[in-house]
């Protein structure tokens, strides 16, 4: 049929919907490990690595790894973005960490913040809030408040009255306020405040009720609270919005009791010019800041507990998240389900600071009253508050602040189930979750999830860490220029440095241009000075130089700078010294001149760590006049010692340019290099001194050896999560190695997980080097082994695990990650679930992000390897594929993962129709339906490739009759459904024989 032609307009066409799959989704994966951020033990449901990052933040710089010479990461976060990346769509995730708030030196702390200029109402204190969840990553952020004002007019007829006393009176219950009209949002709860003119009397009046008169309506009030002028004079507060408030605070002004601040009030309406006070409504803006970034906000927050937008309902991650898994979710007020809905996503950095048992979020306290007695309202003023810690431990650092001090299994597993065998794991758990009323950690809180049919821990697999500072070699340190002497009476000065020891000779570069783009180089063997000589005598010494001297009587700046070598090392360059020739010329006065601008970049120890580091520069000598002279500072990030691929991260990510201290994200696992200098209007001063940082120094924890690496806690995790995933008889447990295992301790670990073998790392005491001890598995838990496929080596990725506002020279360096193959094995496993059947093998197929794998195997121990069923990452010429697909069970016929995974999703059915059959009256109907539904169901698997054989009565039966329901089990209330299936297996090997036919034929003939 030819082509339709069309005249321009509007058609509508109508496409058929892809029919839609009765069968339980098999794709969905949960995922247990570290994250920097997000609640502790509470699954949550991800969809996207944006809602991951968002939820749980960036991956935690865990220890310094002297083996592979980086920083080891956290492996959640890298292992959801091959998920995702390999065709995964939907996960649970669950944060671990050491929230025994019994052992506070280990336990996850929380950031405080004070709320600026907020109080509460009764004694004063100072308001403070949390960081949303526990962690280091609120560390680097900062707070500020800012009050919301709207004036509200004074109603006509209380203006009418003489004196006003009307606009404000009391009765016997209530405070009445008079006012022209009210905002629609204005509601119970609001805070208003009446402001006497030049008399500086305030009452602060929380509103009961609203009543509607004819001319005007009226706000009622039982609480309210009056203050007088602050005692000491102070600077007012600056604000375009409002001129009387000039600055980011305000003194504190004084409580009157309520006679008092009635009496001062009518005193005010008789004698007081103005007799008019101002009607004020407030609300309160909260905004979270990185450095000059706003990193998150929430606008319109109300005082007081009743109103639904309280600022003391933000939830913290336990309490909105728990409410998807929890019996007791989070009690919603009217209007609070809007307030939750700008906080979940993106999600609001902080939350109250007083939720706990005693003081529920649906009974907050009668106390929980608040003011802004001295808040800003200038949307310009950023009067903050800095994070701060309960500091417990004596050596402080971001994972020990994230709960992850001391590693063991007790971080993954509950404490009441981990020790537990397969036959009693579910009957315990359903107890302590039901009964107790507890919500289980670790592995364990996925058993609430149903719909989880794969479950990966990739942080399981590190290496154990300690609190020994990292081992490593020093670089050649670099010299130091001393600033340059006056000419003595034959015009000849002196240039010297620090002497560095272990050095063969000393380079100094000597140019016009402070980049030093032309140069003349100098050798000192020694660090003895070298002679600057600008006279036309010849040099008297083999240490001193000629300067290239103009004779136009012209000024002329000559930089110079030195590094010590080493045999084949180089330090880094010195600070830079400059000499201004010749000196009786006079200087341009509209200039500065460039000898006086030299800084000194210091190093900030106690403000960086593992994923920042801190400067501070100052005067490089009392010379100097740098910090007087300068308006702008240019700070200078290289991999290069030259600087020949610098980038200038300061003032370029920063608007604020005369700050003297700063900090940036490091570099991780590479060298890097930073420098600082001044400006003065078009002049540019010295480079500084070059600070050389090494990542492994700012971190206070390494990781073991792999010589003394200790597979306890491993073994432990792995034996618990078989068990579980086997209890639960619906979950596929996708295991993996630690990554420095080769080919012997690959095939003892597998032996390892069977019951009956006895190696010498069997442990007859149970594996865990924690509280929590957990068996190997025994004989009578053998078939536990068909629920758990045993993937290795680990391979490279780039993984996007940097923050948006982060360059890409860091996020280059830090995204090569090795890291275990349980994402993108998931992900397969759910693109191809999701496409063509759980039934369906997901191995040969390309891994998506795969750049190499971490440990490569010879033919004969791959051969040996996959005979154990441990199921190999191979290169192909397609890319990194997965080359098997088995269970670890002993039974050949569970060998096969998809064999495994057609019957989880079989038992999915029958659990999700028998409970639509409960209460059903039994009866020859019943039966009858029952017995045509999975007819139907197990044909349409057949037709898709789910069975084996030449008819569908061959491949599959539906037993329903007398032979499985007697007469007995009728009367029990029993009705009983036996499946019988023959799962199709997967094609392993494709035989195909050449046969030489004639002198040039072959005959080709599949087997």
């Amino acid at each position: 049929m030819g082509n339709v032609s069309r005249q321009p307009g509007i058609y509508f066409d109508t496409v058929s919907p892809a029919p839609a799959s009765n069968l339980p989704r098999m794709d969905i994966a949960g995922f247990v490990g570290f994250a920097s951020n997000g609640p502790l033990h509470i699954p949550v449901l991800i969809e996207d690595m944006a809602h991951f990052r968002d939820v749980f933040g960036e991956d935690i710089a865990l220890a310094w790894d002297a083996q592979l010479k980086r920083m080891q990461y956290s492996l959640l976060g890298s292992t959801l973005e091959v998920f995702f990346r390999n065709g995964g769509l939907r996960c649970w995730v669950v944060r671990v960490a050491d929230d025994n708030k019994d052992n506070l030196n280990n336990a996850a702390q929380s950031a405080r913040f004070e709320i600026p200029g907020l109080y509460q109402a009764g004694d004063l204190l100072a308001a403070s809030i949390r960081a949303r969840s526990a962690g280091g990553w609120a560390k680097n952020l900062q707070l500020s408040a800012r009050l919301s004002v709207q004036s509200l007019a004074v109603a006509k007829a209380a203006l009418n009255s003489s004196p006003n006393s009307e606009i404000l009176s009391k009765t016997d219950d209530y405070y009445q306020l008079q006012v022209r009209s009210v905002p629609a949002n204005l509601v119970a709860g609001d805070l208003v405040e009446l402001r006497c003119g030049a008399d500086s009397l305030r009452a602060y009046l929380f509103v009961d009720n609203i009543e509607v008169g004819e001319s005007a309506q009226l706000l009622l009030a039982k609480e309210v609270y009056w203050f007088d002028r602050a005692e000491v004079d102070s600077p007012p507060l600056s604000s375009p919005d409002n001129p009387a408030e000039n600055s980011a605070t305000q003194e504190m002004p004084v409580p009157l009791d309520e006679i008092s601040g009635m009496q001062r009030y009518e005193n005010f309406i008789n004698n007081s010019p103005e007799q008019v006070p101002a009607i004020r409504w407030l609300r309160f803006d909260l905004l979270v800041w990185q450095g000059d970034a706003l990193q998150s906000q929430i606008n319109g927050l109300r005082f007081h507990y009743q109103h639904p937008r309280y600022w003391g309902r933000l939830p913290d991650d336990q309490l909105l998240y728990a409410e998807l898994v929890h019996r007791n979710p989070v009690s919603l007020q009217p209007g609070m389900a809007s307030l939750l809905e700008e906080i979940s996503y993106p999600r609001f950095a902080l939350a109250a600071d007083f939720y706990n048992d005693k003081n529920p979020p649906s009974s907050p306290a009668s106390e929980n009253v608040f003011l802004p007695l001295t808040m800003a309202s200038s949307s310009l003023a950023k009067n903050v508050a800095t994070a701060e810690y309960d500091e417990f431990s004596p050596s402080v650092n971001n994972v020990n602040r994230d709960g992850l001090d001391i590693f063991s299994a007790d971080l993954f597993l509950d404490t009441d189930l981990a020790g537990l065998s397969v036959s009693s794991l579910i009957t315990e758990a359903n107890y302590q979750r039901f009964n107790v009323g507890r919500s289980l950690k670790g592995i364990h809180s996925l058993l609430a999830i149903d719909e989880i049919s794969m479950l990966a821990v990739p942080d399981m697999l590190h290496r154990h860490w300690d609190t020994n500072s990292p081992a490593f070699d020093y670089a050649l340190p670099a010299p130091e220029l001393d600033q340059i002497s006056p000419a003595d009476e034959h015009g000849r000065r002196q240039l010297n440095w620090t002497a560095v020891d272990n050095t063969r000779r000393y380079i100094v570069q000597q140019s016009l241009s402070s980049e030093f783009e032309d140069f003349s180089e100098y050798v000192n063997e020694k660090p003895d000075p070298l002679i600057l000589d600008n006279d036309d005598n010849p040099p008297a010494a083999e240490s001193e130089i000629k300067l290239f001297f103009t004779q136009d009587n012209c000024t002329r700046y000559y930089y110079f700078r030195v590094r010590a070598e080493d045999y084949g090392q180089f330090s880094s360059w010195s600070n830079t010294r400059v000499l201004r020739l010749p000196a009786s010329i006079f200087s341009d006065c509209e200039k500065a001149d460039a000898s006086l601008l030299g800084l000194r970049l210091i190093y900030d120890s106690a403000a960086s760590n593992a994923n920042e580091i801190a400067f501070i520069w100052e005067a490089e000598d009392a010379q100097s006049q740098a910090l007087i002279l300068a308006d702008e500072y240019q700070l200078q990030r290289s991999t290069d010692k030259g600087f020949i691929a610098a980038k200038t991260i300061y003032p370029a990510e920063n608007n604020i340019k005369d700050l003297t201290e700063f900090s940036t994200p490091l570099l991780s696992d590479s060298v890097v290099y930073f420098r600082v200098r001044a400006k003065s209007g078009e002049v540019s001063g010295p480079w500084s001194n070059t600070l050389e940082i090494h990542p492994k120094w700012l971190s206070k924890l390494s990781l073991n050896g792999i010589d003394e690496y200790n597979d306890e806690d491993f073994k432990a995790v792995q034996f618990a999560l078989i068990r579980m995933c086997a209890a639960k008889a619906d979950t596929l447990a996708i295991l993996s190695l630690p990554a420095h295992y080769q080919a012997a301790q690959v095939a003892a670990a597998i032996d390892d997980i069977k019951p009956g073998y006895k190696t010498a790392s069997q442990n007859v005491s149970g594996f865990g080097s924690g509280n929590l001890h957990v068996m190997s598995l025994n004989i009578s838990e053998q078939s536990a082994l068909s629920y758990a496929a045993l993937y290795y080596p680990w391979f490279r990725i780039t993984a996007n695990n940097s923050s948006s506002n982060t360059d890409s020279a860091i996020k280059l360096n830090k995204n090569i990650q090795l890291i275990p193959p349980v994402g993108a094995v998931c992900g397969k496993l759910a693109a191809t679930a999701n496409l063509r059947g759980a039934w369906i093998a997901s191995e040969n197929k390309t891994l998506q992000s795969v750049l190499g794998l971490g440990v490569s195997f010879t033919d004969q121990n791959m051969f040996n390897l996959m005979n154990k069923q441990l199921n190999i990452i191979v290169s192909s010429p397609r890319g990194f594929v997965v080359s098997s697909g088995n269970t670890l069970s002993q039974s050949k016929d569970l060998k096969a993962l998809n064999v495994r995974r057609l019957l989880l999703l079989l038992r999915r059915l029958a659990m999700r129709e028998g409970n639509i059959y409960t209460f059903e009256p039994m009866s020859a109907d019943f039966r009858n339906r029952v017995q045509h539904y999975w007819d139907t169901l197990l044909n349409d698997l057949y037709q898709r490739g789910a069975f084996l054989g030449r008819s569908a009565g061959a491949a599959y039966r539906v037993v329903t009759d007398e032979s499985v329901n007697n007469q007995r089990s009728l009367e029990q209330g029993q009705f009983i459904i036996e499946l019988r299936v023959s799962p199709s297996q997967p094609l392993s090997f494709l035989h195909i024989r050449l046969t030489q036919n004639g002198s040039d034929q072959l005959l080709f003939q599949e087997l």
